[in-house]
Parts: C-alpha cells; sequence; structure tokens
C-alpha cells in the first residue's frame, strides 16, 4: 500500500494508491459470482474527471475545466468558500465544532480503526479520515498564511491548485458521514463534519453537488415537498401493498396502523425504503405487532417523509427544504 501524505496531493501525475486486499463481504456475498467483479479504470475518464487519486470516479459532477482561466477561477472560488467557513458571520451555527475539529487532532488514528470505509479499502492511505481533514488543514494554513516561511512551519505545505481541490472534493464524497469517527475519537473531533464543509463549499461556492443528492433529492423535495416525490395517496397505496405482501410471506394478516390518535410510538422511516426497500418497513410491522406495542405510522408529509438533503452537502438547500415542509 502506498504511503500518501497529504502535501503530495498536489502531483496530478502520481498514482497515489492501489486498492487491494479489500475487506471480506459477509455471507452470502461471499461466494463466487455474488459480487462482479471490480471494474478497472478507463483511461478516458482522467480527460474529463479528476481521476488522479486512484482512477476511480465517485463524484461525476467533479468535471475539469477546459481552460487555465476556468481552473484558475474553480481555485478562486474555493479560496473564497474556505474563508467562508472560517468566519462567524457566513458560518456561525457551525463555526464552533468545525474549529474544534480543525485545531485539536492528535493524529493517533483512532478513528481510521472505527472508519469502516478505510478498513473496507484495504487500508488505503486516502480513506483514513484524517488523510482529508489533513489536507484540508494544510491548504487552509497555507492560505490563510500566505505560504510564506512560517506556513510551511505550520503545516502548510502544500500546493494550493486545481488538482489538489478537485481530489479534495473527490475525498469528501468518499466518506459517507456516519461519522463513527467522531463517536471513537478521544477528544470528540468530528472528520465527518470536515467533509460535510468541504461538500458545503464545492455546492455553495462552484455550484457542484453530486445529482442524486441535489437535483434528485433536495430539487425534488423542494418541488413536491417530498424527497422521493411520494404523495400522501401514493404513501397509503404503498402500506395497502405491504400489508398484502406480509400476508403472500407470512400467511399473518396485519392491520398496519396509520394516524392512529394516542399511540405510544410514532414510527418514522426513510421515505426511500418505502420506495427501494420495502421489506424494512415490513419488518418493523410485523416486529412491533408481534410484541403488542401500541404504535403508528403518520400520512402527514413529516411523518413519513422527514429526509433532508442538504444536510449533506448544502446550508442553503438544508433551509429551504426545511421550509418547504
Amino acid at each position: 500500500m502506498a504511503n500518501i501524505r497529504p502535501q503530495d496531493m498536489g502531483k496530478p501525475s502520481e498514482q497515489l494508491c492501489k486498492i487491494e486486499n479489500l475487506m471480506p463481504l459477509p455471507a452470502p456475498y461471499d461466494k463466487p459470482g455474488m459480487e462482479p467483479d471490480f471494474s478497472t479504470p478507463k483511461d478516458a475518464w482522467k480527460d474529463t474527471y479528476c481521476t488522479s487519486l486512484d482512477g476511480f470516479v465517485g463524484n461525476e459532477t467533479l468535471v475539469r475545466p477546459k481552460t487555465k482561466e476556468e481552473e484558475e477561477a474553480m481555485v478562486k472560488q474555493f479560496l473564497t468558500g474556505l474563508e467562508r467557513l472560517f468566519s462567524d458571520e457566513t458560518n456561525r451555527n457551525y463555526l464552533q465544532p468545525l474549529m474544534l475539529s480543525f485545531e485539536y487532532c492528535a493524529k493517533c488514528n483512532t478513528c481510521s480503526e472505527a472508519c469502516h470505509v478505510f478498513k473496507a479499502s484495504g487500508e488505503a492511505e486516502i480513506y483514513r479520515p484524517i488523510f482529508r481533514s489533513e489536507v484540508m488543514r494544510k491548504i487552509a494554513k497555507k492560505h490563510f498564511g500566505g505560504g510564506g516561511l512560517l506556513s510551511k512551519f505550520a503545516g502548510g505545505d502544500i500546493d494550493i491548485n486545481f488538482e489538489t481541490i478537485f481530489r479534495l472534493g473527490e475525498l469528501a464524497y468518499r466518506c459517507n458521514l456516519c461519522r463513527r469517527c467522531a463517536q471513537t475519537c478521544p477528544l470528540g473531533l468530528d472528520n465527518g463534519l470536515l467533509a460535510r464543509e468541504l461538500r458545503k463549499v464545492f455546492s455553495m461556492e462552484m455550484g457542484i453537488a453530486p445529482k442524486p443528492l441535489h437535483e434528485k433529492g433536495s430539487m425534488l423535495q423542494l418541488k413536491t415537498g417530498s424527497s422521493t416525490g411520494i404523495t400522501r395517496e401514493a404513501f397509503l397505496d404503498m402500506i395497502e401493498f405491504l400489508e398484502e405482501d406480509i400476508y403472500e410471506r407470512t400467511g399473518k394478516q396485519y392491520k398496519i396502523p396509520v394516524d392512529k390518535k394516542g399511540a405510544d410510538i410514532l414510527l418514522t422511516h426513510n421515505a426511500g425504503e418505502y420506495m427501494a426497500w420495502p421489506e424494512n418497513p415490513a419488518a418493523f410491522a410485523i416486529i412491533f405487532e408481534e410484541a403488542g406495542l401500541d404504535w403508528t405510522l403518520s400520512s402527514e408529509l413529516l411523518g413519513y417523509d422527514n429526509v433532508n438533503y442538504g444536510l449533506f452537502y448544502d446550508d442553503a438547500q438544508s433551509r429551504k427544504s426545511v421550509l418547504v415542509k
């Protein structure tokens, strides 16, 4: 495994890591043929996307600019966004936890041992939670320090260029923000928050955000009121389908409670589960009914779709999604 330093992020021609010795999948996916082979990266991708991390593309909206002038404009936009992250005027809601996580990392790597992405990658260096955070720190320290000798002593020994910034944007989306790193950090520092704040810079300053989050998430929610486009009528139809499906599978007839007044438990699911993983709400219904619990679902929008995609990448979209509720 390559030993990659954050300061190497500015070297565009290097192959920075090889993902090998991956974590084996649990049964039954550990059997031959259950999981497709890891496809080989295409050379043509590097002409359009930022692939210099490992040849792969995680965020297809990180498209290379066509001219040097466009590259320089993107770098300027990123640095402007970085300044706003550290301003109480423009980021007061997140500034305190951001500064704590930014300033006080002891680099003990406890977070790495808790990170399932790092472990599943075969412990590839670029997937360490602190790797991405260290790149951000070095860019910030060099930018705010003016790039002088003192800045280098403070850890700002990195090239601030288009390639470095786009690699950082790619890394920000190779974290799923589960925040296990924050749960296990002895100091309570949150590398997941740093990744989220980086996503915010790309979205709010540079207009770059993955389509599944922005177009198919936030924009659909603003248009229909639901992140999945599910209406109340569609939700009630899905509940009927779940009841029929449970009966066919188990032979037991359950009446799933909806809008039951005075229930002890209001159960909410990610709205996407009703569409993509209906077995999950069905399993909850079976367990709750067999346990004799007094529970209900809700046909109100906030009851069956309380998702806010903006939380994952953009403060402005997060606020809009709250208001549309």
